[in-house]
């Protein structure tokens, strides 16, 4: 039977407990617009309880009570759980927007202990992931599982009429990427692409974080260049690096310096040699014709021109040791300020004190 409209005075009458002539309650508390006008006007809670149990189990009607009352957590949780064991199917793509709604709701709210939605998102999240990598390593060829990415070519095609699944999944796949890089952090992306802040903004924030997903996943990229929304907090992320911007590339720098400093002290002292860590520093610096990080370094050191100019390795009356281990200080420059890459396990690394850093350019200066 088609739903009737109903008007304002109605919607007093059923709050106030008058007569309402015409209506049935029932007919009433199974309407889906009646009872959300009825929510709307009261913002009690209390009034889900009149609707039929029809309307608790309708999506739209569901949904539409969660947006309504999002400032509380554990009644959207609860009426979303009681749909769930109604279908008896937490897989049900209705099932799996709602619980993402919810998800989205809480996390907004930063409230992430993990409530009984927030569990079951997550583990939706990770049953998912965990198939379509196991698919992709015994179903396909290098060559095609080098085409397929991260896979959201296989989301698509299960949930392509579900935006929220999608969209959803095209978030968490961005947070893979960009916050759980297997070997750089998040600002040391950026960084390791752009020298400046200005190159940045020259080449496009947008433009930039596409591209970047592109190297991972092509169908993914895709998508996120019609939806760009989806990236809408990696690009604010991105956007509040500028301030920080000269800072970071200080501290990087002479984080560098100092693994550079720590790993050639270390080879110097376990093969009993006399040469200098940082006039090793100076001299691959110079050999990979890294100047302007050179004159950076120098710089800070009070090393004038003339001093690196003299710096100076007579090969024929260097030892095989000492001729590796001058090799050895341009291969470990080469990586750490030409290719700009810290191995993760120099996290572990103690940064030397500046009076330990003198040390090593009080000897050189010797």
């Amino acid at each position: 039977m088609e739903r009737k409209r109903c008007n304002r005075k109605i919607v007093l009458d059923y709050i106030n407990g008058n007569d309402i002539v015409g209506y049935e309650l029932d007919e009433l508390e199974n309407n889906a617009a009646f009872m959300l006008d009825v929510m709307r006007v009261t913002m009690d809670k209390k009034m889900y309880n009149f609707c039929s149990e029809k309307l608790k189990h309708d999506y739209s009607f569901v949904r539409d009570v969660v947006e309504l009352f999002a400032d509380d957590d554990e009644f959207i949780t609860q009426i979303v759980m009681d749909y769930i064991n109604y279908l008896g199917d937490s897989k049900d793509i209705k099932a799996m927007e709602l619980m993402i709604i919810v998800t989205n709701i809480l996390v907004k709210k930063r409230k992430y202990d993990l409530n009984s939605i927030l569990f079951k998102t997550l583990a939706f999240f990770l049953v998912e992931n965990t198939e379509i990598a196991a698919y992709l390593d015994s179903s396909l060829d290098p060559a095609s599982k080098k085409k397929m990415g991260l896979g959201f070519a296989i989301v698509v095609t299960d949930y392509g009429k579900s935006p929220i699944i999608l969209d959803f999944y095209a978030r968490k796949l961005l947070d893979t990427i960009f916050y759980h890089h297997p070997n750089r952090k998040f600002e040391e992306i950026i960084h390791h692409r752009f020298k400046t802040f200005e190159e940045l903004k020259a080449y496009g924030i947008e433009k930039f974080i596409i591209d970047y997903v592109r190297l991972f996943d092509q169908t993914l990229a895709s998508y996120l260049s019609f939806h760009l929304d989806a990236i809408e907090s990696i690009t604010n992320d991105i956007l509040y690096l500028e301030g920080n911007w000269n800072n970071y590339n200080e501290s990087r720098l002479e984080r560098k310096k100092c693994i550079f400093l720590q790993d050639m002290e270390r080879f110097i002292d376990d093969n009993h040699l006399s040469l200098n860590s940082y006039e090793l520093l100076l001299f691959a610096l110079r050999e990979l014709n890294l100047l302007d990080i050179l004159k950076v370094i120098a710089k800070e050191d009070n090393i004038d021109d003339d001093e690196i100019g003299a710096l100076t390795f007579d090969i024929e009356h260097l030892s095989l040791v000492e001729i590796e281990t001058l090799n050895l200080s341009i291969s470990l420059a080469n990586r750490l300020f030409k290719e700009d890459i810290i191995d993760p396990s120099s996290d572990g690394y103690d940064t030397p004190t500046n009076d330990a850093v003198k040390v090593y350019i009080i000897s050189f200066l010797k």
